[in-house]
């Protein structure tokens, strides 16, 4: 069935609420809404407010998981309404089935009957744009909602392409709108430079899991822009940075790890079958010190009596290694292979994370027969490294 676009105007008014008493008074509301398969796709209202509202309930931080509102370069004048657009949220999708005949009737009936109805509530609506006629022509702001829809996001997989496409677009209507001091020139190369910078940060680090981490993403991002707005240089953009594990989940997921996650702490336990075994894994993280950290747990624990052999023969084998080291308990015999790394200051991605779990495992089962050989055969930790180092 083809999409189904219904739209209805007319003279009325709409209130909006906030969860903090705040109001909004609309007139002139337009309901517009989408079918799609006849059920509801998006549901958008357009309203227009005075400007004195406008500054009241603070517009820019009224609506949900909103920024970019609004620009220094560009502000709204005093003396003349402003239109807003906004959009509901896929909540209430199911309950409105039932009424995408006349929408608008009910909605308009639901306002006046139950003001305080959570459908009302500006957190279940995301602000799109905010529009201004004056005699010298149209202002308009755009969120980043404008450029991406926000119902794609309670979707289980978020489409990670489409979100670095809309960042994209709305940065560079960001950039032309607050930095529109700079001559032509410099606003093109503040552009190309800084857009260079967003795409690979987006293409390297964009890892988030779900709606909620996607809208604290855009949350920080507009704050670093509106830093950005207010700095004198536009070189060495902080971009955001995504949450450690948040980036260690997307490596496994996209690298087809079966893994578990350890309830209460920021890390994962997976399995690794090698060439001369199988044996557990971790991965964990340090959000507030930026260091990731991989584990490889030897499956077998070196015996009280063979501890101080198998403390020779990791001293033996972890003399030279570049990335990594083994790790001996003393109270439990229990032998591990570490990898890790530091990225404070830096952006943890996909491909550190690929080299330091492949070393990891690969040294492991490298070593495994010697360890194994120590403990269950007798063999001496210098005559046992040697071979595994010959590759016997």
């Amino acid at each position: 069935m083809a999409d189904i676009n219904k739209k209805e105007k007319q003279d009325s008014i709409i209130n909006l609420y906030s969860s903090d008493s705040r109001k909004l008074r609309g007139k002139d509301s337009e309901i517009t809404w989408y079918l799609e398969n006849g059920r509801l796709a998006k549901i958008s209202l357009t309203f227009k407010i005075e400007f004195e509202q406008y500054e009241q309930a603070n517009v820019p931080v009224f609506f949900k998981d909103n920024f970019g509102v609004e620009s220094e370069a560009h502000p709204f004048q005093s003396d003349q309404n402003i239109e807003l657009q906004v959009c509901l949220s896929p909540d209430f999708f199911p309950k409105l089935n039932t009424y995408t005949d006349d929408l608008r009737s009910y909605l308009m009936k639901l306002n006046i009957e139950a003001p305080n109805h959570p459908i009302f509530l500006s957190d279940n609506w995301f602000l799109l744009q905010v529009k201004q006629s004056t005699p010298s022509g149209e202002i308009v702001y755009h969120t980043i909602w404008d450029y991406l829809n926000p119902f794609t996001l309670t979707a289980d997989n978020i489409d990670t392409e489409e979100v670095a496409e809309a960042i994209s677009n709305y940065f560079q209507d960001w950039t032309e709108n607050n930095l529109a001091d700079l001559t032509s020139e410099a606003l093109e190369t503040a552009f190309q430079d800084l857009t260079q910078d967003l795409e690979t940060w987006v293409s390297e680090n964009f890892t988030a899991t779900d709606a909620e981490d996607l809208t604290q993403l855009f949350t920080d991002l507009g704050q670093s822009l509106e830093n950005l707005a207010n700095a004198d240089d536009f070189t060495n953009f902080p971009f955001p940075k995504p949450k450690l594990f948040d980036v260690v989940l997307h490596f496994f997921t996209e690298d087809d790890w079966a893994y578990a996650k350890i309830q209460g702490e920021p890390r994962l336990r997976l399995a690794f079958q090698g060439k001369n075994g199988n044996w557990s894994c971790y991965a964990q993280v340090n959000e507030e010190n930026q260091k990731f950290a991989f584990y490889s747990i030897c499956p077998s624990n070196a015996p009280e009596d063979k501890r101080g052999a198998i403390a020779e023969f990791i001293t033996r084998a972890n003399y030279g290694m570049v990335i990594g080291n083994f790790e001996l308990d003393y109270s439990d015999g229990e032998i591990r292979y570490k990898t890790s790394i530091d990225v404070e200051g830096s952006i943890l991605n996909s491909a550190l994370i690929k080299q330091l779990v492949y070393t990891n495992v690969l040294t492991m089962d490298q070593y495994l027969p010697g360890i194994l050989a120590v403990i269950e055969e007798e063999v001496k930790p210098r005559i046992a490294v040697e071979r595994v180092e010959d590759g016997e």
